[in-house]
């Protein structure tokens, strides 16, 4: 695949766009979603996926508070 092709390069990156603007809604989704943390813990985050979108949303992936574990 060469991506200097005007066609195969504007699909590539038009793929590219689309999946890193799934990604970030899929993250704001899944803080506001979420009923375990608090009204500014939540604003902070949203406001890092929006100002960073693919960055600020891989960061709060890896970061976010993990639900606790109940063991029986």
């Amino acid at each position: 695949m060469d991506l200097l092709l005007p066609n195969t390069a504007l699909i590539f990156w038009t793929v590219i766009t689309l999946l890193f603007f799934l990604f970030s809604v899929i993250a704001i989704i899944h803080i506001v979603s979420n009923k375990n943390t608090e009204a500014p813990y939540k604003l902070m985050w949203v406001i890092i996926v929006l100002f960073i979108p693919f960055v600020g949303s891989l960061l709060y992936f890896i970061f976010r508070k993990k639900k606790p574990v109940v063991s029986i």
